[in-house]
């Protein structure tokens, strides 16, 4: 780990000069202007050949803007002599910021240089989130998971809101958000069904005043290597209490953050609640049930869900789920497991990394040990056959290994373990794993529907491909049949909210 403190105090100084609230509500600009191609508004001033600029030829983007959101809830002042809403200083300080990593990047060079791939796979984890804007077929898949029974009941016990509350809400406010940094308090929502008892419950959870986010960047700073990636307060609270022209107002300077909050972030809302882990794992086997049924339901395919069956004296279950067609077979095993932060961010202590390789390996081994039985003739919904067998790790979140050395850590995991089983480790090179994220899952299974199993999954097995994420393979290997991929539920958010869901 390497101490950095000494580059930073210009830079914060620097800070000093603008107000926090009205600075964040510039990035509140620049992000929407980025991110939604949105207008700026009236009064920020913007450089002529920036604003013809179309994405990311603006040469700034969406992780850096999070960061600067960071650095001013921490260092600007409730008011200040200087704003950025004037493009030199506004360019000045992101430049500042810019240079502030670049900084630190030399000065950590070294250890930089013998990480490099896990300092890919953090960039990755920092920078791709971005690529998937709040749309509805995220927050379809959400709401189909949370909503479910089991897990319905829990949200409410926990946070005093119904799943379909809590996304009523959520819709709502990013709304607002998405065309206004500010709203004034307290917030009315009776004309969409929303008791003001409910508003409170939801603003509890994902709000708080600045001088608490002040507090959590303070307690979060990193003062070495992972200065760039250490927590910004914005994912847990949101939504901001503050001053603004003499009025209470909730803020939101990254709209984004709190779409993420109340669709995938409300996990760690009801994480330690008991009966959490069977609830959520049920649920989640379910939704890719569910995507699997709307996805190949054109004749082709059979798809076989998870049953009990005996193996001597042990009551045993099958995969979740099996899809097959005339070419080939995929067995699915969905896991709820989620990268742990310091697993994505950290660069020096990788101790994090490789205890989730070791859950991620012990999924593998399960997977294959299931398929095992399968081969066998033991399974009592599906019968073995003369095709190839293509095993699937479906994880909620997306899984970037970048790092050669842990890849081969994982699979030694795996073939050890594989060995303590009685398996051939070589079922690693003749049926190769695969570990993907719900997301891709919904475009990989539209894709399969139209070029079959084998075709798509052995084309993932050559080579280099066979490293890459899904989402990045499909794009470079299937790219007219991505063209013709669209939302699988496309009335999922009416039944949130039929209103809301025209807007």
């Amino acid at each position: 780990m390497v101490y950095v403190e000494d580059i930073f105090p210009p830079f914060r100084d620097q800070l000093t000069r603008y107000s926090c609230v009205d600075s964040l509500l510039v990035v509140h600009a620049y992000i929407q202007n980025l991110q939604f191609n949105r207008p700026m508004p009236d009064g920020i001033q913007v450089d002529p050949v920036v604003a013809r600029a179309q994405g990311y030829e603006k040469h700034y983007f969406e992780w850096e803007l999070d960061l600067l959101s960071r650095e001013l809830i921490q260092h600007a002042p409730l008011s200040g002599r200087h704003t950025l809403r004037n493009w030199g200083e506004f360019a000045n300080t992101l430049n500042a910021l810019k240079d502030i990593e670049g900084a630190v990047s030399r000065r950590t060079g070294e250890l930089l240089r013998r990480n490099i791939l896990i300092e890919m796979g953090r960039n990755a984890y920092r920078q791709f989130h971005w690529q998937r804007k709040p749309d509805a077929a995220t927050l379809a898949r959400y709401y189909k998971i949370f909503g479910q029974a089991g897990l319905d009941a829990i949200i409410e016990r926990e946070i005093g809101l119904t799943a379909r509350e809590l996304y009523i809400v959520g819709m709502a406010l990013t709304g607002h958000f998405l065309n206004s940094g500010a709203h004034i308090f307290p917030i009315a929502a009776q004309e969409i069904g929303i008791s003001p008892e409910k508003m409170k419950s939801f603003l509890r959870r994902f709000s708080a005043p600045l001088s608490t986010l002040k507090q959590l960047a303070l307690e979060t700073q990193a003062h070495n290597e992972d200065f760039a990636y250490s927590r910004n307060p914005l994912t847990v609270f949101p939504l901001v209490h503050a001053g603004l022209n003499g009025r209470h107002c909730v803020i939101a300077p990254i709209p984004t953050l709190l779409f993420d909050r109340f669709t995938a972030g409300v996990y760690y809302e009801i994480v330690k609640h008991p009966e959490f882990a069977h609830a959520f794992g049920n649920a989640f086997q379910r939704y890719v049930g569910e995507v699997l049924e709307v996805c190949l339901s054109n004749g082709s395919f059979a798809i076989y869900p998870e049953c009990e069956y005996h193996l001597g004296k042990n009551r045993k279950n099958t995969v979740d789920w099996i899809v097959s067609d005339c070419s080939g077979n995929m067995f699915f095993e969905c896991k709820t497991k989620r990268m742990r932060s310091d697993s994505k961010m950290a660069l020096a202590d990788t101790s994090p990394l490789l205890r989730d390789l070791l859950k991620i390996s012990a999924f593998v081994v399960q997977l294959y040990k299931s398929i095992q039985d399968a081969k066998a003739g033991n399974y009592p919904n599906w019968a073995p056959n003369d095709k190839p067998v293509y095993p699937l790790v479906v994880l909620l979140d997306e899984f970037y290994l970048f790092d050669a050395g842990l890849a081969e850590t994982l699979n030694a995991r795996i073939s050890e373990k594989l060995l303590e089983r009685n398996i051939n480790p070589s079922i690693l090179i003749s049926s190769p794993y695969t570990i993907v994220s719900c997301a891709d899952l919904e475009i990989l299974m539209q894709v399969i529907a139209e070029r079959g199993v084998q075709r798509v999954m052995d084309a993932k097995k050559e080579g280099e491909k066979s490293k890459w994420n899904m989402g990045v393979f499909l794009s470079n290997e299937f790219k007219s049949e991505l063209d013709r991929t669209g939302e699988l539920f496309p009335t999922g958010i009416d039944e949130i909210h039929p209103v809301l869901a025209q807007q």
